[in-house]
């Protein structure tokens, strides 16, 4: 009810940024004929060649909004589908949340832990953009695929656990960051069904990383297949728009910091923030960066070794591994991007909350 009462003036808001090329301008979602296609020829996704990016099912539900609308450019109806899509993922967070919190320690309180995690979410400054800049819906797609896969493999059973893998992939169809759902999948199965560290030398931890490995092979290998299919389709005209992959790399710590202070002072935040790149390893905001690499780390390491403290490592390494894709060694053309915290903001809110 908050969430709605909050949100509640933006569904008409005006298209920005790539809505121009992805929507305002893309002849290919005016028309759901062109549906079968959208998987087939990248080039539909945009009507401006270097973001032509493989992106079939984040078209595909631009042409739906647009079908809704009465075949008009309405944003009342994007936004609306983007709402509805971030209830539906709020919904599925508190049943993340709360089977992890179970499987840690029962307690009467979980429910309402996990439903204030899940609040604490919704209601993030910083979260604004991405659920008003109806092109960031891919990182609200892509995100709702790895957390309807988490959930339907957390309550499934047997074979059943490999439905999972639907939502993930079409989450990759979405956007690429979804494959992180592997890694994910293989921290959650070392910590609450393995009920080992991240410390091998520990006895029984060896063997329980390789149960946790073999367990998310199928994963794997359906996730990496469809994530390479998404580069294989890309066009040639396609561009990251970054330059030096080095560069970008040693900016990204600091990129990593800014994340983490965001969420507890939301200040500063912007759509285009045009950040410079780090350039030598002496300049204090990689200095600064690395620190706050290694201090976050060591807290996700330390807080794996009691079992009732491992949501927070897992709600730490979450939050860095979410982030591989956009903030390693790919250079983008923005170094920072607020709609990049959507995703790993899932994981982080449960390692404060339970805090």
């Amino acid at each position: 009810l908050v969430f709605t009462l909050t949100y509640s003036n933006h569904f008409h808001n005006p298209f920005h940024f790539d809505d121009s090329h992805a929507i305002e301008n893309n002849l290919y979602i005016k028309d759901l004929s062109y549906f079968t296609q959208y998987f087939t020829d990248a080039t539909t996704h945009s009507s401006l060649p270097t973001n032509q990016a493989y992106r079939p099912m984040l078209t595909t539900s631009f042409a739906i909004d647009y079908f809704l609308a009465g075949n008009e450019l309405n944003p009342f109806y994007f936004h609306l589908s983007t709402f509805i899509w971030v209830i539906i993922q709020g919904i599925l967070m508190y049943f993340f949340f709360l089977k992890v919190l179970n499987l840690t320690l029962k307690n009467d309180a979980n429910p309402f832990v996990s439903l204030f995690a899940v609040a604490w979410y919704l209601l993030h400054t910083a979260n604004a953009e991405t659920i008003n800049y109806i092109s960031a819906r891919s990182d609200i797609l892509s995100t709702i695929g790895v957390v309807a896969g988490m959930v339907i493999y957390q309550y499934a059973n047997g074979w059943r656990k490999h439905l999972s893998l639907i939502p993930m992939v079409a989450g990759i169809l979405v956007k690429p960051t979804a494959v992180m759902f592997v890694a994910l999948l293989f921290v959650y199965i070392l910590f609450f069904e393995e009920r080992k560290s991240l410390f091998i030398n520990k006895r029984g931890t060896f063997q329980a990383w390789k149960n946790a490995f073999i367990k998310v092979i199928p994963a794997g290998i359906v996730c990496f297949s469809f994530f390479a299919l998404t580069q294989f389709m890309k066009p040639e005209t396609w561009v990251p728009g970054g330059h030096s992959p080095w560069d970008y790399l040693m900016t990204q710590p600091f990129v990593l910091l800014r994340y983490f202070w965001t969420f507890f002072i939301p200040v500063n935040l912007s759509a285009d923030t045009d950040w410079t790149l780090v350039t030598s390893i002496t300049d204090l905001r990689f200095i600064a960066g690395m620190v706050f690499l290694i201090a976050i780390l060591i807290a996700g390491f330390q807080s794996s070794r009691k079992e009732t403290l491992r949501p927070i490592s897992f709600g730490i390494l979450w939050f860095l591994i979410s982030l591989v894709p956009s903030s390693s060694i790919i250079p983008l053309s923005e170094v920072t991007n607020d709609h990049r915290m959507y995703y790993p903001f899932v994981g982080f809110v449960l390692a404060v909350v339970w805090t």
